[in-house]
């Protein structure tokens, strides 16, 4: 038997052998060659000055800090595009940059903007992507590590989430983007690799220089990575990937060479260090030359030695160099030390300090990428302005992209003008070019009669001089005449659609096919089987509370039927909260669907703080919780229901938030679209269309909370309710 004092001995004694590991590769008479090569492994200095984050890339502020060009493929190539990337770090911060040229001509692909929201098409853009693993865990759950992935174009337009490793499986083998809140106890392997999107709020800096290069600086938060256990500090070690991804060319560029992001396993390893020189690989080849070879600098956080060490099946080559404390000098320049060999041999690099520790440590095919030699003729006039004309609704919408437009500073205005028979002016508006490049407007019509119509979009400078214009057309049509089946019943939905069955009524139970759902007080179910089986534990209740703290809930059940058709049953039902009286619509449609509508008319005035509805379940009945938003990679699933903090004899507290959705589409509050609860047998969900008739709380999230219950088995009360509504 293991005691626990016996583990730490040999976790100990793993790290000294670790550490023998990593020094072995700067010890003289060992070559690179006869130490197996994993992944990158670099080591990044701290920031004694802190950089300006301003998207303007001073060499002089990131001397200090480990920076590279040594960009592979995802086969391992070395990029004949190279992008260079600069990395330090303090107690609180990680701090990155990156200066990106561009081809003579080249403008980035930047269709997606940061007011759409996070979109996965934002990888169809120009874009940069950071993968962290800090020792992080799950700021919601809290449970497990996580990693940080983050994506973002020139203008902002992210996409970014927590990303967690399979249970019981390696993330290599078992990837997915199932969200995975966690697992059952001592049940290994349950579940996949999973993704939680959620707002990381780093606010990446850009701008396109002179030399038409893409700079962006970064300063990203230990707070924003999840849970980390304290500070930074000198000799953390964390993984990170970063990788330029080009669409043109159609390549995801790593430092290491990466071919399947989410394996970690592949990730630089890189250790903090207070007191190590800053190294800066300057290049590892020219593809236009064909050449390969290696420029190293460094800069010293205090005097040091520096070996460095350059090895292929081909040329090895080696030396040493003087490191002196904040002073950036060039230590190696042989460009055309090598050439590319037959694809199969590989090329390492490794820099160590004068006690053998490995500072760097690189890897790759001693090949090219393909030299993309296609001539780019981004015009600077492109523009991209039109309207779309809704024939139902009758409104023309206009839309224009000005982010190649490079005179777009100069319009000041644009004017839409729509005219119809004999040119007569039937509507005018305007519009103005937005932070993001966008001019967006919306003309309404109202009685618009048939006929052909011209649509004419000018751009005015501060002058009313025109700058640029469309022009174009629309026809309001008869719809009637031109569609057959225009306003009939073709399609109506006002019947039961097969397989599903009539709605049926016995005195207050409603039944669907497969399930009864039995009226309860306020139009709340009493009762809800599936399958003959039970999900509720107790009555579902409305709870009012009130301004003084008092708690009162909904009784009576006086029902009447108001609409009795096989599609759709609609019941009022009579109650009353205290002396409250409520009328409730209850309309049950063949689907399933069951809609409560809720009128509350107090004699007098009362002051209500929050309305409650209660749905206790049963325990086996709550297995799985199943949210989702609007993004499509955006949801949450859990293989089971959270579990709350013990607090007293029972379960109870927060067990899950609306955070864990990340939805980046709303300007205020939590409202989610959708949220299910059940188990493999059956369950409920709560849903909506949009958030229209509510009141989002800019403060206060949408919170599940798991409550001590009773019935006839243990009994955890599940209760959706709006924290601070």
């Amino acid at each position: 038997m293991k005691t626990q004092g016996d583990h730490i001995v040999q976790k100990a004694h793993r790290w000294v052998l670790l550490a023998a590991a990593i020094a072995a590769l700067g010890r003289a008479g060992v070559s690179a060659a006869e130490t197996e090569y994993k992944h990158p492994v670099a080591v990044i200095p701290y920031a004694a000055t802190k950089p300006v984050i301003d998207g303007k890339v001073d060499d002089a502020e990131w001397q200090g800090a480990f920076s590279q060009r040594a960009l592979q493929t995802t086969g391992k190539q070395i990029s004949a595009r190279q992008t260079r990337v600069w990395m330090m770090w303090d107690e609180e911060n990680l701090y990155l940059a990156m200066r990106d040229p561009l081809r003579p001509g080249e403008r980035l692909l930047q269709s997606q903007r940061r007011d759409r929201g996070p979109d996965p098409s934002l990888v169809a853009d120009d874009c940069y992507e950071i993968w962290i693993s800090a020792d992080a865990t799950d700021p919601i759950s809290g449970d497990r590590h996580c990693s940080t992935q983050f994506l973002a174009n020139f203008l902002g337009a992210r996409y970014d989430a927590l990303v967690h490793p399979g249970f019981g499986s390696s993330l290599t083998k078992n990837p997915g983007i199932i969200v995975v809140a966690g697992h059952r106890p001592n049940t290994p392997g349950y579940g996949n690799a999973a993704e939680i999107t959620y707002d990381s709020g780093w606010e990446p800096k850009s701008r396109i220089t002179e030399k038409n290069e893409w700079e962006m600086e970064l300063v990203i938060p230990r707070a924003s990575l999840g849970r980390t256990k304290g500070p930074f500090h000198d000799g953390l070690r964390f993984r990170t990937l970063f990788a330029r991804n080009y669409q043109r060319s159609a390549e995801r560029n790593s430092f290491e060479g990466a071919s399947f992001f989410p394996d970690i396993s592949t990730h630089t390893e890189f250790v903090m260090s207070k007191t190590a020189p800053a190294l800066h690989l300057l290049g590892v080849g020219n593809a236009a030359a064909d050449k390969i070879g290696l420029r190293l600098a460094a800069f010293g956080q205090a005097d040091a030695k520096i070996s460095w060490r350059y090895a292929s099946d081909a040329v090895t080559k080696d030396g040493t160099a003087e490191v002196k404390k904040s002073v950036l000098a060039e230590v190696v320049n042989l460009p055309d030390l090598d050439a590319p060999g037959d694809g199969n041999g590989k090329v390492r690099i490794t820099v160590t300090d004068a006690g053998g520790a490995t500072l760097l440590d690189w890897q790759a095919l001693r090949a090219f990428a393909p030299l993309h030699k296609e001539e780019i003729k981004d015009s600077g006039d492109a523009l991209n302005l039109g309207f779309t004309f809704n024939p139902v609704r009758d409104y023309v919408r206009v839309f224009g992209d000005f982010t190649k437009y490079d005179n777009r500073g100069a319009i000041k205005e644009i004017v839409i003008t729509v005219s119809g028979a004999a040119g007569k002016e039937v509507k005018r508006a305007k519009a103005a070019i937005d932070a993001d490049a966008y001019a967006k407007a919306v003309l309404h019509f109202e009685n618009l009669a048939l006929g052909a119509y011209t649509v004419r979009l000018e751009c005015l400078d501060k002058n009313g001089k025109v700058i640029a214009g469309k022009d174009g057309s629309f026809a309001k049509e008869d719809l009637a005449q031109k569609y057959e089946w225009w306003k009939t019943t073709r399609g109506s939905i006002e019947k039961v659609v097969s397989p599903w069955t009539p709605v049926t009524l016995k005195g207050n139970t409603l039944g669907v096919w497969g399930r009864e759902m039995e009226i309860g007080a306020a139009g709340i179910p009493a009762r809800v089987s599936t399958q003959g089986k039970e999900i509720l534990a107790a009555p579902g209740r409305l709870v009012a509370t009130f301004a003084d703290g008092k708690e009162l809930t909904a009784e009576g059940v006086k029902t009447q039927t108001r609409f009795d058709q096989d599609h759709r049953k609609i019941v009022e039902v009579a109650s009353k909260l205290g002396d409250m009286a409520i009328t409730s619509e209850v309309r049950a449609e063949f689907d399933g669907l069951y809609k409560v509508t809720l009128t509350l008319t107090p004699k007098q005035r009362v002051g209500v703080k929050k309305l409650t509805i209660v749905l206790p379940y049963r325990e086996a009945m709550a297995e799985n919780l199943h949210a989702a938003t609007t993004g499509i990679r955006s949801g949450f699933f859990s293989g089971f229901t959270p579990k709350g903090p013990a607090t007293g004899a029972g379960n109870s507290g927060r067990v899950w938030d609306c955070r864990a959705l990340g939805d980046k589409t709303m300007r205020v509050g939590s409202f989610i679209p959708y949220i299910w609860l059940g188990s493999t047998t059956g369950g409920l969900c709560w849903f909506a269309d949009s958030d229209e008739g509510w009141i989002p709380n800019g403060e206060k999230t949408a919170t599940w909370y798991l409550q001590p219950g009773s019935g006839p088995e243990p009994v955890g009360n599940i209760v959706v309710k709006p924290d601070g509504k």
